[in-house]
């Protein structure tokens, strides 16, 4: 019990943390995604560029995401599954945020999106009904392939 509490902390000081480090000003929040209204932007009418780094991370994400969700559809998921895919999306989130290069404007936008990871990681460490979760996340997927260039396979 110790180590989750500790895991959810750690997980939510991060998010914190990182969102500090980028310093961006707080704006109105949808309540269904979590997104801010201001900051999902595209890029002049075209999607934000993607760079290899972001690519494999979001890819790896949306991998482990594909395979939670058929065990759930078939209820087989277990906690551990669950705190599985928390860790994939936490440490992929933090990979890409550690080597981030982005310009202001695409590094706002794209920090709409890992402010969702990071509430789905955290919900997720819970383990307890993985439903919401994972509805957030395939909405933050859809929302991430719709303002930045890159598709994933289903």
């Amino acid at each position: 019990m110790k180590t989750f509490f500790t895991a959810i902390a750690l997980t939510l000081l991060m998010s914190i943390a990182f969102a500090e480090q980028h310093d961006h000003k707080k704006s109105p929040v949808n309540e269904k995604t979590g997104h801010s209204k201001s900051s999902l932007v595209l890029n002049h009418g075209e999607k934000w560029p993607v760079d290899q780094v972001m690519r494999e991370n979001m890819s790896a994400i949306h991998q482990k995401f594909k395979l939670i969700s058929e065990l759930s559809k078939s209820n087989k998921i277990s906690n551990k599954e669950a705190r599985d895919l928390s860790t994939v999306i936490s440490e992929s989130a933090k990979n890409i945020v550690s080597k981030c290069k982005m310009e202001a404007k695409q590094d706002a936008a794209f920090h709409a999106i890992l402010s969702d990871l990071f509430a789905v990681a955290a919900e997720l460490q819970k383990g307890d009904k993985v439903e919401s979760p994972l509805e957030k996340l395939r909405l933050t997927l859809k929302s991430y392939t719709e303002y930045f260039d890159q598709s994933f396979s289903n």
